[in-house]
This record gives C-alpha cells, sequence and structure tokens, in this order.
C-alpha cells in the first residue's frame, strides 16, 4: 500500500525513461495550478510507484522541450535527484515528440542490468508537429526492440493529438498490452489521481473505486500462472473486508463493541440508593447541629453563681435524648428554675455517667468543685491566703 492506493500486481524490474514536456504550453491554467505544476506532481507519484515495486528498477528524467532535449536525470533508484531535477524544469520552445523518443531509446540502451525491461512514459500537452506517417514506422521498430511506450495526453489540444496518438499504440501494442494510452481532460480535477491507476500497479483504496479495483483480481493470473488459486481468493475476500470497513467504519466500530459496555452495571442502582440515602442522613445531621449551635449561642443566661459559671456550655451532650432542639421562645421560661441547682445536678449526672464507664476509678476521689474550676479557668484559694487577707483587712 501507498498512500490512498494500492498495489494488485506483481513486482515488475523495469527500466523507465519519463519524457516531461516543458514547452510554452505548460502555462496554461486548465489544469491546476497550471500544466507544469500538475505534470510535475504526476511525475513524482509515477517515478516513486516505479521505483517501489522493485527493489532493482530505475527511473530516468528528460526534458522535451528547450533549445535541446535535455536528460535532466539518467535512470537512477534515488528519488530525491528526479524530485531535484523536476522542481528545476523551465518552461520554453516547443516539443520534439519522435526526437523525445530517440534520446529515452538511447538512454535506456545503457542500463545496467539488460534483463529490466525497457518503458517509456511521455508526457504531451503540447501540438504534436511530427507526421502521423513516420510516428506510426518508429513504433514499429520500438515494438521489436521490446520497448513499452505509455502516453499521457492532456490538455485542450488532446483533441488534435488524439488521432496521431490512436496510431502510434495501435503500431506499438503486444499481445501483453504493455503500452498504454491516458487521455486527461481539462477541468478542475487532480491530474495524478487520473494517470496513477493507469500507468502503475497501484488502484485507489476507498469505496468508490472498491468493485473495480478489484475486478479481475483473485484470479491466478492476476498474481502469475504458479500462484495457488485458493491464495488469490483468500486475499481477494480480506481486501473486499478492508474495502468495506474503510467505506463503513461507523457500523464496523459498532460490530466490534461489546454488549456488556453498553449495559449499566448489575448493582448500580442499588449503590446510587445508598449514596443518596447517606448524603440525606449528613445533610440532615450538619442542620441538626447548626440549629443546636444558634440556640445555645443566642438565648445563653447569665450565670447567678460562680459555679452555673465554670459549667460547660453543653451539659447534656451525652444523653441519648433524642427529642428536638428548643426554641428561642421557650428557653426563657425553662430558666425561671434555680440556675445553681439545675447545674449542679445535670453536672453530677454527666460525672456519674462518665465514671460508670471506668469502673477503677472510685468517685469519693473526684472533687467535682476542683475540676470545674481548673477548666473555667479559676483555681480554689488556700487557707492560708484567706488568713492574710483577714489580717490586711
Amino acid at each position: 500500500f501507498q498512500g490512498d492506493y494500492f498495489c494488485i500486481a506483481k513486482m515488475v524490474l523495469e527500466a523507465v525513461m519519463i519524457c516531461l514536456d516543458n514547452s510554452d504550453f505548460m502555462r496554461n491554467g486548465d489544469l491546476s495550478p497550471s500544466r507544469l505544476q500538475a505534470q510535475a506532481e504526476t511525475v513524482n507519484r509515477v517515478a516513486s510507484a516505479k521505483i517501489d515495486d522493485n527493489p532493482e528498477s530505475i527511473v530516468g528524467l528528460l526534458a522535451m522541450a528547450g533549445k535541446r532535449i535535455d536528460i535532466l536525470v539518467s535512470p537512477t533508484r534515488h528519488m530525491r535527484d528526479i524530485m531535484s531535477a523536476v522542481a528545476k524544469v523551465k518552461t520554453g520552445g516547443s516539443v520534439s515528440f519522435l526526437g523525445s523518443l530517440k534520446t529515452a531509446q538511447l538512454a535506456l540502451k545503457n542500463r545496467p542490468n539488460k534483463s529490466q525491461k525497457q518503458r517509456i512514459i511521455v508526457f504531451v500537452g503540447s501540438p504534436i508537429e511530427d507526421d502521423e506517417k513516420r510516428m506510426t514506422d518508429y513504433a514499429k521498430e520500438l515494438k521489436r526492440n521490446g520497448i513499452n511506450v505509455d502516453v499521457v495526453n492532456f490538455g485542450s489540444e488532446g483533441a488534435e493529438n488524439k488521432l496521431k496518438l490512436d496510431s502510434f499504440l495501435s503500431a506499438i501494442q503486444t499481445e501483453d498490452g504493455g503500452s498504454h494510452l491516458v487521455d486527461v481532460p481539462p477541468g478542475p480535477h487532480i491530474m495524478s489521481n487520473l494517470v496513477l491507476p493507469e500507468l502503475t500497479n497501484r488502484r485507489p483504496y476507498g469505496s468508490g473505486a472498491a468493485g473495480s479495483s478489484l475486478s479481475g483480481f483473485g484470479e491466478p493470473s492476476a498474481l502469475g500462472g504458479d500462484e495457488d488459486a485458493d491464495i488469490a481468493m483468500a486475499i481477494r475476500l480480506s481486501m473486499e473486508e478492508s474495502f468495506q470497513q474503510s467505506a463503513n467504519p461507523g457500523e464496523a466500530a459498532a460490530s466490534t463493541a461489546t454488549p456488556a459496555a453498553a449495559a449499566p452495571p448489575a448493582g448500580g442502582a442499588e449503590m446510587v440508593d445508598e449514596d443518596e440515602e447517606l448524603a440525606k442522613a449528613i445533610a440532615l445531621s450538619m442542620e441538626a447541629e447548626m440549629a443546636d449551635a444558634a440556640s445555645s449561642s443566642s438565648s445563653a443566661p447569665v450565670p447567678s453563681t460562680p459555679a452555673a459559671a465554670a459549667a460547660p456550655a453543653t451539659p447534656a451532650a451525652p444523653t441519648k435524648s433524642t427529642a428536638p432542639p428548643a426554641s428561642a421562645a421557650e428557653v426563657p421560661a425553662r430558666m425561671d428554675v434555680d440556675d445553681a441547682s439545675l447545674s449542679s445536678a445535670l453536672n453530677q449526672d454527666f460525672l456519674d455517667e462518665l465514671l460508670s464507664q471506668y469502673p477503677d476509678i472510685d468517685k469519693s476521689q473526684i472533687n467535682l468543685d476542683d475540676i470545674l474550676a481548673d477548666v473555667g479557668g479559676e483555681k480554689p484559694k488556700d487557707k492560708k491566703d484567706d488568713k492574710k487577707e483577714g489580717d490586711k483587712k
């Protein structure tokens, strides 16, 4: 595979010469962005495909117009030399069709590997001034020498050259159909996409060309007479499947998705319910604590005795009563009871409940007043201090 194209036939060992049309007609803009640039892109892609087909294939390049026919690159495997030469081509002069073919034939005659098949690719985008009879005679000579010729006829002048090129192709064509004539009409299309499938073993890789690309593939003749027909058919089926997947990527993704991924987990609903209940319980608890804090801070009475002042702010915290907190209106009515007796009773109940958890501690050894005085920041006065104060008075 190469880009959006794939190879459907066995590799062919070839020596190729590409004849580039760089006449003044290449300045026309009927092909985007210009004839010369469209031709240069096509030349680069065709040369790359030929080199990739076989590790021993070589490609050369010559310019057909100008002061003389110029061989820009001798047959080579280095694409950087070909691309550099194509980028430096300048337009000017007129094309000599037969002269370019003879120069290309001479370049192929000196190829290093004589087992390489010879091929000439000619790009024609300007009027052909050579006589049709001379072209036909030379085509027969090329056929005797085993040279195949591919002609790319493009531009508005293609209709004028059509008759001459048809006669030339009929004279050079062999039984295996080694020569080709590709007509590229003017218009807003990419020239290389039309030429590459015809001149190379590449076929478009996509849904639109899937049927035509695979026609004939899977037969033993497509892979060679020695290939097994079963292997060819297996390759054909595999390629058809890949075409379908590329044409419908959404369906392929849906078919590969597992049903378990779409189904929710079995215990998902129960987990959600537990989380909601836990969140509600935490919210209610926080609201109750905030209400207790607000009621205690807004309605706290002024202590009338030192013991009441030293009492803890929330003495009833350890109790297990579940009664709702008293409102601010009910608190003054309850405070009519003696503050000292109420605080003392609450503190004694709290102390008894606390000491019940520790049976080893003797309750008689604990003085509640001293503990409350320490908590409130007041220390009991000694008798000596009382005497000193009495003497002073």
